[in-house]
């Protein structure tokens, strides 16, 4: 069978050869390999074959009988020329299914083409599908197919590979193709668990490619086992653990097996190996989860096996389980007591899986009846180690004299171990502690105090004396006042009273404490005896001048002694309170203590005493009592509605308030728009009480003509004070009213017979306002308006002023203009 590239060699061999010819004359070929041409089935595109000529003629086309085939019945067409060639061609198109019933050639002129068969081909088709194959790995498999005899012949053979995914592969096997049988065959020498997959078999030809049904490909393995331990393969002692096997494998495994160091404790196929005391298993298919507490002896491995009928496998791991450690021990049972310590040697125990970070020395004094007392606790911590050879250490901070009962316990990652066992020390015996004077004298008076003082330890003998000293100084001489003991007495504590000292008078005290041994001595403290300021005299309660019941003042005598410091505060007391919010002033000799936070309709029985900067408080006072009224607050309307928000009456106060302040306010503003469009218009008027120019006692007007009237005339003028002149230019006013230039007129304001000598404000030579009736006293101002320019140097007009009666309570009159109307100035602006 001629394959594709054979057919496509000829064709080139005949183009060739073709050429030749038409370079000698009229010569003819077909492009079609000599033998057999295959028209295609149906449903696939016809095929051409081209008869290549250089003759004029036109080209035919026959059977090798003679017979001439019909253009029109096999589509026979010039279709164009080759234009290297200087030759024309003409297609021969064989049509699907078309049957052609011998050989032809093609004919031009005289010449004729080769000969060459016609035949009707066929799809590839495949007669022998792939089988599905199961094999365990590292075997050798293979699949087969066989396709069908077809013409022509296929030439391409491949497998398709899907893998488990559905990723595709292409093997091309055209080499592993046996013609005669057509089996195309694909081997695999060591199959692995990755060949698995579907295998299908693709069959070509020149015309289709033709599929078989695809063969499964299984694959059977047993890769590997892997064991996981959580929450780590090293645990402490009692922790849940859990032990995890995954098996790769195919098929699943049918035998899965869990051991420890001692042995077997899980099967999947033997129920009775399973020791349900570690825990409870949970199995799955290649999958077995167990958990259980950790023992402390479980320190070992744990293992899983597994088995299938591909093979088997196992992995093992290291399980550490850690403990506290064993409590070190001493060396040759070596110890070594001083006054305040103990050293010791010891060596470490088994640490329990777990390195050992620390040993500690724990002692406890040893009570009367030979026990420990665990509140009192020595410790010493050890952290550097000479294993296994034996450690030195030393506990510091003992008491002299004084058993102790002591053991060693180490400490690991897990945690402290247990102690060891007890042995006892005793310390050196020594002189008592050094006393501890208290801070402050347990009492005191203005003659005397009280000391108190501890000692920690008595150094192990009994103390048999305390020794009492004070001084005027620090380091003055020392009175000693000794203090012998009885078995009675406190060994560890004492107290003194020193008698005979001065008030307020600072000492320095210390302690001196002996036993059989040695004696030591305190520190020195101070102390200072009392100086007391005396109680409050006689106390009266007075009811405030706001009447608020929550509140009273007591009224006293200042204490006759403030003691030794000036008095920084009162302190008002009773029964029930200690001391009540107080304020208080000073005057006169007495002293006034508001008391507040009193309950109304409330018997009290109160008390004054008195504290000096130096923090000493007299006794109490007498007691004075008194009972408060009731505040019936009930029918009070309230400040805030049920919900917590403002009631509607205090709404209603705030609003109205709200309003009646704008309406002062405006009137404010129209006051002050008023003032000074007056201070503009009108002539400033003053009144001040003295001798007219006349001589004549009373009070007068002083007008001031405004400058820019003569405001070159600088003559004097007579003022209202005796021997005193004016300059017109000494103040500056607009009024039309003025007609002179700088005049200065006096005008007598009547204050009424019972004014003039006696007023307070004229004995104090203060200004003083007055307002004057317009219409009953115009008669009286005309007269003392012609009495005035007698006195003046100026003929014009005097100024007239409207007057009006004041009376004693009276507000100050109101300069009006020529409209009747209130300027707003009024005498509240005179100068």
């Amino acid at each position: 069978m001629m394959t594709t590239r054979s057919l496509r060699l000829g064709w080139f061999f005949l183009i060739a050869v073709g050429l030749e010819r038409l370079a000698e004359g009229a010569v003819v070929f077909v492009e079609a390999p000599s033998g057999t041409v295959y028209y295609p089935p149906q449903g696939f595109p016809a095929r051409d074959v081209r008869c290549v000529t250089n003759a004029t003629t036109n080209i035919s086309w026959f059977y090798t009988t003679g017979e001439k085939l019909d253009p029109a019945q096999y589509q026979i067409t010039s279709a164009g020329t080759v234009s290297t060639l200087s030759a024309s061609y003409q297609l021969f198109r064989a049509l699907p299914g078309k049957a052609i019933q011998d050989d032809i050639y093609c004919n031009a002129g005289n010449t004729n083409s080769s000969t060459f068969d016609f035949k009707p081909g066929e799809v590839p088709s495949v007669a022998n599908d792939p089988v599905d194959v199961i094999a365990n790995a590292e075997k050798s498999v293979g699949f087969v197919c066989v396709h069908a005899s077809t013409r022509p012949e296929p030439t391409i053979f491949t497998w398709r590979i899907t893998d488990s995914t559905g990723t595709n592969r292409i093997a091309n096997i055209t080499g592993n193709y046996d013609r005669a049988t057509r089996e195309i065959a694909y081997d695999i020498s060591a199959v692995q668990p990755s060949d698995a997959g579907n295998y299908t078999c693709l069959v070509t030809n020149e015309f289709d490619t033709a599929t078989s049904k695809s063969a499964v490909l299984t694959v059977h393995y047993f890769l590997n086992v892997v064991v996981t331990v959580a929450p780590s393969t090293t645990v402490h002692d009692q922790t849940s653990v859990t032990v995890e096997c995954r098996i790769d494998a195919l098929p699943a495994a049918t035998e899965i097996r869990l051991s420890r160091g001692d042995g077997l404790f899980f099967s999947s196929s033997n129920a009775s190996l399973n020791r349900d005391e570690l825990g409870t298993p949970k199995t799955e298919a290649n999958h077995v989860t167990y958990t259980f507490t950790a023992k402390s002896d479980w320190t070992g491995t744990i293992s899983c096996y597994g088995m299938n009928i591909a093979g088997s496998g196992d992995q093992t791991v290291n399980f550490t389980v850690q403990t506290r450690p064993i409590p070190p021990t001493l060396c040759l049972n070596e110890t070594r007591t001083s006054t305040h310590s103990l050293s010791y040697l010891f060596v470490l125990g088994d640490d329990g899986n777990s390195a050992i970070t620390q040993v500690t020395m724990s002692c406890y004094r040893v009570k009367s009846d030979d026990t420990m007392d665990k509140t009192t606790e020595y410790n010493k911590n050890t952290t550097d180690f000479k294993h296994p050879n034996c450690t030195t250490d030393e506990l510091p901070g003992l008491i002299p004299g004084t058993k102790y009962g002591c053991q060693l316990y180490a400490t690991n990652g897990v945690g402290r171990g247990e102690g060891s066992a007890r042995f006892d020390v005793t310390t050196v015996k020594a002189a008592p502690a050094k006393p501890i004077l208290d801070a402050s004298p347990l009492t005191a008076s203005e003659t005397s105090l009280t000391v108190h003082w501890t000692v920690a330890y008595n150094g192990g003998e009994e103390i048999t004396e305390y020794t009492v000293r004070r001084r005027g100084t620090a380091t003055g001489g020392a009175i000693e006042f000794p203090h012998s003991l009885t078995n009675s007495l406190s060994q560890q504590e004492g107290t003194y009273t020193l008698q005979g000292l001065t008030r307020g008078t600072r000492y320095y005290v210390d302690v001196r404490a002996k036993n059989s041994v040695d004696t030591s001595t305190s520190d020195i403290v101070a102390y200072k005896t009392l100086c007391l300021p005396s109680a409050p005299g006689v106390v009266t309660a007075i009811v405030p001048d706001d009447f608020r019941e929550s509140t009273r003042i007591l009224r006293m005598e200042v204490p006759s002694d403030n003691g030794c410091g000036a008095i920084a505060k009162y302190i008002v007391s009773d029964d029930e309170t200690p001391s009540y919010d107080v304020t208080w002033t000073t005057t006169d000799g007495s002293v006034d203590v508001l008391v507040r936070g009193l309950d109304s309709e409330t018997e009290y029985s109160l008390q004054v005493s008195v504290e000096n900067v130096d923090g000493a408080v007299s006794s109490l006072s007498e007691p004075v009592m008194f009972r408060t009224a009731r505040m019936d607050l009930s029918t009070a309307p309230s400040l805030q509605n049920d919900d917590g928000g403002l009631s509607t009456t205090l709404i209603i106060v705030i609003v109205v308030v709200v309003v009646v302040l704008l309406i002062i306010v405006l009137i404010i503003i129209l006051c002050l728009v008023r003032s000074h469009r007056g201070r503009e218009e009108k002539t400033t008027v003053t009144t001040t009480t003295t001798s007219n120019p006349d001589g004549i006692e009373g009070n007068y007007y002083k007008k001031t003509a405004p400058s820019g009237y003569n405001a070159g005339d600088t003559r004097p003028h007579p003022g209202p004070n005796s021997g005193s002149t004016y300059s017109p230019r000494a103040t500056e006013f607009a009024d039309k009213d003025f007609q002179p230039s700088g005049k200065v007129v006096y005008t007598e304001v009547d204050l009424g017979d019972e004014q003039r000598p006696t007023r307070k404000v004229q004995q104090r030579e203060k200004v003083e306002y007055a307002a004057i009736d317009r219409d009953a006293t115009r008669k009286r101002r005309e007269e003392r308006d012609a009495e005035t320019r007698k006195h003046s140097h100026y003929d014009e007009p005097p100024i007239e002023m409207e007057e009006q009666p004041v009376g004693r309570d009276e507000q100050p009159p109101v300069h009006h203009g020529d409209d009747g109307e209130g300027t707003g100035g009024g005498l509240s602006s005179l100068v």
